[in-house]
């Protein structure tokens, strides 16, 4: 009997010692945990870190300032010498005089005209030029729009970059044509000649039916057009044929021709220009280039801008605050 209860006594033991055992061993599995979740919680705060610090670089990076202000840009591959001469936007509130470019006290006080033969109503966005009388043998001047003398500097405005023909050669117009006539122009003269010839005119400024068609449809519409210059001044100066279509020929030769007086200029500014709207006229070749007998009494049109520039490219960048917001309505 004594023997069977010590036996049983040292069974006892033993399952303890097992269970005491066992108990220690689930111990440790709190511990192993914790130190896991340190170990995510630190991996997860380095990389937020990092991603944020490469956030911040990108954003910094993009800053675009090459786009219009700098004189000298580059724009599909073609480098641009000059930026656009927008000294011609007209209006009392406009993009260019916001940017520094031209000024409506500039455009006023520049500005000479027979206010016989014409009136100008000052919008926000445009002028508005109506004829007061139908064209009858009048002075070559009496419909046109006169910046004689556009670098005087009793002149409120200054001139900071000058028209040079030999790289500015093409006119972008914006106007509302509400007569007959189809045909626009432009006379220029440079400061070092000091006068106004008969061969430095562009008078062949086409705007609706094609080139050679002196009739136009009236419209209330705004309509956009870019010209070169040196072909308009083609037919003006009676060089290489008297006609458009004579001129048209000219096109497959380069940038040179015959009376190409536009870019004979070359690097000579520009001291004045004088502008047709009414109605173009060239006394070297007035078969071809004379449309003032569309100029009837009554006769209106609006003038949004008249802007010059290197390229279409470029040209085609330059937006008036009227044009901007017909874009976006």
């Amino acid at each position: 009997m004594k023997k069977l209860i010590a036996l049983f006594l040292v069974l006892i033991m033993i399952i303890s010692v097992v269970a005491l055992v066992s108990s220690c061993e689930e111990k440790k599995t709190p511990e192993q945990t914790t130190t896991v979740e340190e170990t995510t919680t630190t991996t997860a705060e380095e990389t937020t870190t990092t991603t944020t610090t490469t956030t911040t670089t990108t954003t910094t990076t993009t800053t675009e300032t090459t786009t219009t202000t700098t004189t000298e840009t580059t724009t599909t591959g073609i480098t641009t010498k000059y930026p656009v001469f927008a000294r011609f936007d007209f209006g009392t509130k406009t993009y260019a005089e916001d940017n520094e470019f031209t000024s409506h006290e500039f455009l006023t006080k520049a500005l000479t005209y027979n206010d016989k033969a014409i009136s100008i109503t000052y919008e926000e966005d445009y002028w508005s030029i109506k004829a007061l009388k139908a064209y009858s043998n009048d002075g070559a001047t009496a419909f046109m729009l006169c910046y004689d003398n556009m670098a005087t500097d009793s002149l409120a405005y200054d001139l900071w970059d000058d028209l040079y023909p030999k790289y500015q050669y093409l006119a972008k117009v914006r106007i509302k044509n509400k007569t007959v006539n189809n045909m626009l122009g432009i006379w220029f003269t440079s400061a070092s000649d000091g006068g106004w010839y008969t061969t430095t005119v562009a008078s062949n400024m086409y705007l609706q039916g094609g080139e050679n068609v002196k009739i136009a449809k009236p419209s209330t519409e705004w309509e956009t057009y870019v010209f070169d210059m040196r072909y308009c001044s083609y037919v003006a100066s009676k060089k290489g044929g008297n006609s458009w279509p004579e001129i048209v020929k000219f096109r497959e030769q380069g940038t040179a021709g015959p009376g190409n007086n536009w870019i004979w200029y070359g690097e000579k500014p520009m001291a004045g220009l004088r502008f047709s709207f009414l109605g173009a006229y060239a006394p070297n070749n007035t078969g071809s280039a004379d449309s003032r007998a569309n100029i009837k009494k009554d006769a209106t049109v609006d003038i949004d801008y008249i802007v010059f520039g290197e390229n279409l490219e470029q040209l085609e960048g330059y937006k008036s605050y009227l044009e901007q917001s017909e874009a976006n309505a």
